[in-house]
């Protein structure tokens, strides 16, 4: 992992647009490193997307594509600094330094730790070129550098993103395997009563988060366009209020929706038959359940205890989620769906039925695509339904 040489430097910029094996090719045939140069690639793609404004910078040095993919995306980054504001920040785990980078932004002052010395070195050399003055480096395990504080003077915010790969590389499903362990690093953090934030895995399950770690104060689930990314996790020591979950959707402009579990448990269970308007909950929603609240918070009813829809006569503008309004119901046995689809296309969603959205297509002979929407699904009388909609823009 190197910055680009001089005589690189204008032969990138011409074949950035290239996919890998053609810049290697390229790059053999001009007598340059064609390797370096085909893996440099690999991680630009990777981060074009996820990294916008960094990869504007061609100056900087990309790591390994492994690296990008495991880092934070320029978006959740930004949030975490902004909603977990500290003077100062420990980021246990820097990685490629993506989190670092957004925390600087932020707090006077940041510490990036990461012991592979490489990738240290990496995330040095960049941040001096984004002349970042308050980032400082340490190459500690997480672990020994989280017991080697001090006691918390209040200031300062501990951050990790636990490895959710083992030596091997294959991922790993508990909780209890990632490393740095996480309730080890709960348990040194509140010791010492530091702040901790934590990013997990959109995989990983909130009930079992809030039986392992009553201490928990925030869980933040995070989506971008729709697309669960990160659990965030915060204990705040000697908080006695109660746990607080937030559902954020930061890809489009949309509210987070903010709830107590308990005001969940307490909710009343409205369901209702299809009206005019029908309702698909942003992913963050449905990961975070807030499924009754979400219904009487804003005069919604649900379609089935366990058909994730929510239904109304009015237009609710407000809703955390896609919108439509239905064009047409028809049971789930009827031969007269295809007249709603003349061009034979269709962008099928399906809730709470026992039937795929791949093997509907195929069952129906439609193809994905086109404009109207078919919703598979059961209702508040347990009847299966094919529900024709549009979206609303």
């Amino acid at each position: 992992m190197r910055a680009l040489l001089p005589e690189e430097q204008e032969f990138w910029e011409k074949h950035k647009h290239l996919i890998p094996a053609q810049m290697a090719e390229a790059a053999r045939k001009a007598k340059l490193d064609q390797f370096y140069l085909a893996n440099r690639l690999k991680s630009y793609l990777k981060g074009k997307e996820k990294l916008p404004s960094l990869s504007a910078h061609k100056d900087l040095i990309w790591p390994d594509p492994v690296n990008i993919e495991q880092s934070s995306s320029e978006a959740t980054a930004a949030y975490k600094a902004t909603h977990f504001a500290y003077l100062k920040v420990i980021d246990l785990t820097g990685g490629f330094g993506i989190d670092t980078w957004a925390f600087a932004q932020q707090a006077q002052k940041v510490l990036h730790n990461e012991p592979n010395e490489m990738l240290s070195g990496v995330c040095r050399a960049n941040f001096q070129k984004l002349n970042f003055q308050n980032i400082d480096y340490s190459q500690k395990d997480a672990l020994d550098l989280l017991s080697q504080l001090p006691p918390s003077e209040g200031d300062t915010l501990i951050y990790a993103d636990p490895s959710r790969r083992d030596e091997k590389g294959r991922r790993q499903s508990q909780l209890s395997q990632y490393v740095p362990d996480p309730s080890e690093l709960i348990r040194l953090s509140l010791s010492l009563h530091y702040p901790l934030l934590l990013k997990l895995s959109p995989m990983d399950s909130l009930p079992e988060m809030m039986g392992l770690w009553p201490q928990l104060t925030e869980i933040h689930v995070v989506s971008v366009k729709n697309e669960c990314k990160e659990i965030l996790v915060f204990l705040k020591p000697n908080s006695n209020l109660p746990l607080k979950i937030t559902a954020a959707e930061i890809g489009y402009n949309s509210l987070p929706f903010v709830f107590i579990p308990e005001e969940e448990a307490a909710a009343p269970m409205l369901c209702g038959a299809l009206s005019i308007y029908l309702y698909d909950p942003f992913v963050s929603i449905l990961k975070a359940g807030p499924y009754k609240l979400l219904a009487s918070s804003i005069g919604l009813k649900r379609l089935h205890p366990f058909t994730h829809l929510y239904t109304s006569a009015e237009h609710i503008d407000q809703f955390p989620g896609r919108q439509f309004k239905v064009l047409k119901a028809l049971p789930a046995s009827t031969n007269q769906l295809l007249n709603w689809f003349p061009e034979k296309k269709a962008l099928i969603v399906t809730r709470n039925f026992p039937i795929s959205p791949e093997k509907l297509y195929l069952k129906l002979k439609l193809q994905p695509g086109g404009e109207r929407f078919l919703f598979a699904l059961t209702d508040h009388w347990d009847q299966r339904l094919f529900v024709i909609a549009e979206r609303l823009k």
